[in-house]
């Protein structure tokens, strides 16, 4: 089974691609990496980059065996590398998978990809997850320009704290956000139940650059 890994930097500017795919190139378990923005830092002079990587390889083994991979990800990035983590998938996608190379090859560009990361309370877990697939999604696909939305689990991160339930929603269009769909989808008496028992949660809105691999041929 394939596992994801986000690897999460804030830079000055835009790293150099062709460097990231030499790099990324040298992990055979990596087999494809999908590149996407946001300017939601810590700082507003940095730009946060976020590469998801379909691994070929189960969540389990990645996690136990790591190193050679995560010091070439600080050598890439040095200072700038904000956190690498790694997912295992809970649940088939609704629309395309990011773990799915053939279907992410006509992504539109410049589309939106919500990152929605949540740690519900222990005894809110099955409400949390029965929400998600018998209310929030099937809503969300109700959305203009849907594209996708997806879940998974947290197995290891680099930092502290970070949520373990990870959500990734695509829209064609940053407009979707004010439809009375979307408002309808985020404003549920059940939405409001479950957000009381969330004990840490993320949230980006990121636009999509393209492909690595396009990205360095680009060059």
């Amino acid at each position: 089974m394939s596992c994801l890994l986000v690897i999460i930097a804030d830079v000055d500017e835009p790293p150099n691609w062709k460097t990231v795919r030499l790099v990324l190139q040298r992990h055979m378990l990596i087999t494809q990496t999908l590149v996407y923005t946001s300017q939601d830092t810590v700082s507003s002079a940095k730009l946060r980059v976020l590469l998801f990587c379909s691994c070929c390889v189960p969540a389990s083994k990645l996690a136990v065996d790591p190193p050679v991979i995560y010091e070439d990800l600080v050598g890439l990035f040095r200072n700038n590398l904000v956190d690498h983590r790694i997912y295992e998938q809970r649940e088939a996608a609704q629309g395309l998978s990011t773990l799915d190379g053939v279907a992410t090859s006509d992504l539109p560009p410049d589309h939106i990809m919500v990152m929605n990361a949540m740690t519900p309370s222990p005894s809110s877990e099955k409400s949390f997850n029965d929400w998600y697939a018998h209310e929030h999604i099937p809503l969300l696909r109700l959305v203009p320009s849907w594209l996708s939305s997806e879940r998974f689990l947290l197995t290891s991160s680099a930092a502290e704290r970070v949520p373990q339930c990870l959500a990734l929603h695509r829209w064609n269009d940053i407009g979707a956000f004010e439809t009375a769909e979307y408002k309808a989808a985020t404003n549920t008496p059940w939405r409001t139940a479950v957000m009381e028992d969330i004990i840490e949660r993320e949230r980006l809105v990121l636009t999509y650059e393209g492909s690595l691999e396009n990205l360095a041929l680009a060059l």
